[in-house]
Order: structure tokens, then C-alpha cells, then sequence
């Protein structure tokens, strides 16, 4: 299963990915991580990316690209930053999306991941609580 996290810093972002290792750890190959995507900390979602082998990292405070692109250098990984990289990030095709980015700031990477197709793991109230017909909608 071909997955991204949303906020994979952050608590839930970080329990998922130790579910997934869990999970890749018992039966090998049974998730492929597309994107981790991240707010600030460079540092971590780069040693995440390279844990779990992902396609790419992007982080949202674009000051912290270089720090990405230093701790992702001589790997695979493509590394990206800003804003318009994250909605990318989140629109990527997958099997399913965590969306676990707190706060509004969840808001626009959902509707990203929604509006590409793919099948969220909603782990942020703020999204239903402001959007929630409009990512009703969107998710039918």
C-alpha cells in the first residue's frame, strides 16, 4: 500500500510511521511511503524519509530546505519546500493519505490529497470543524 503522511513530525504523524515500520518489519513491502511531509523540523523528517525509505520529504518552512537537502544528501530522497511543494506532496497518487497536520494548517494539504483522488486517514478535527461539507463533499 502506497502511502503519504501529512504532519509525519508531529505525534500522530510519528506513530503512524512506527505502525508502518512495525508492519514493514513483520511482513516486508506491505507499505510503500511516497511522501513525508513535515512543518519545521528538518532534521527529524529527514531521518524519518531515510527510515522508512521514502520518495520524498518536504518540508513547509522553505528556511529549512537547505537543512533537508543536507541531511537527505546521497540518498534518493527528493527533498522540496514551501507551500506549493506540500499541496504537490499531498496530491501525489496513493492508496491513502494520514492527514495528521494540526490545525488549520491541515486544511489545504487535505483538500490537496482529496481533490487528487486519494483516500485520507482524517487525524485532524480542525479540518472537519472548519471545512467539514466541503470535505465531505470533496471525499464522495
Amino acid at each position: 500500500m502506497k502511502i503519504t503522511v501529512l504532519g509525519s513530525t508531529g505525534s500522530i504523524g510519528v506513530s503512524t510511521l512506527d505502525v508502518i515500520s512495525h508492519a514493514n518489519s513483520l511482513h516486508p513491502g506491505s507499505f510503500d511511503v511516497d511522501t513525508l511531509i513535515a512543518g519545521s523540523n528538518a532534521e527529524m523528517l529527514a531521518k524519518q524519509a531515510i527510515a522508512v525509505n521514502a520518495k520524498q520529504a518536504v518540508v513547509s518552512d522553505p528556511g529549512q530546505y537547505q537543512t533537508l537537502q543536507a541531511n537527505l544528501a546521497g540518498t534518493n530522497i527528493r527533498c522540496a519546500a514551501g507551500l506549493d511543494a506540500v499541496l504537490d506532496g499531498a496530491a501525489r497518487p496513493v492508496d491513502r493519505c494520514m492527514a495528521a497536520i494540526s490545525g488549520t494548517a491541515g486544511l489545504r494539504p487535505t483538500l490537496a490529497a482529496l481533490e487528487a483522488g486519494n483516500t485520507i486517514l482524517l487525524a485532524n478535527k480542525e479540518t472537519m470543524v472548519c471545512a467539514g461539507p466541503i470535505i465531505l463533499a470533496k471525499a464522495k
